[in-house]
């Protein structure tokens, strides 16, 4: 909805799916089945392979956010703390 009212004058879709997950949207969209938004950390990969294409290059900053949750006491783990770094590292990139 915040798409449509930013760049396509308050266009409506005629039909529209509700998918209680965003991963499920965007398989939906993989197997031909419509179109879905999504966000660039997790569309990047079928981006960049071409099993998606972005139709349009307008954009809008999502509403929400992202919860990153770890137990404490596994903080500590190298591994751990890489992927935590990695992921922010990501979040930079969208």
């Amino acid at each position: 909805t915040t798409w449509l009212a930013t760049h396509a004058d308050d266009a409506l879709p005629t039909r529209q799916l509700y998918f209680p997950h965003a991963a499920l949207a965007l398989e939906a969209a993989l197997l031909g089945q419509g179109v879905a938004m999504g966000d660039n950390l997790t569309c990047q990969a079928d981006l960049q392979s071409g099993r998606l294409v972005r139709p349009f290059s307008a954009s809008v900053t999502a509403q929400g956010q992202y919860a990153l949750v770890c137990e404490r006491l596994r903080l500590e783990r190298a591994p751990v703390a890489d992927f935590i770094e990695w992921f922010i590292e990501q979040l930079g990139d969208s």
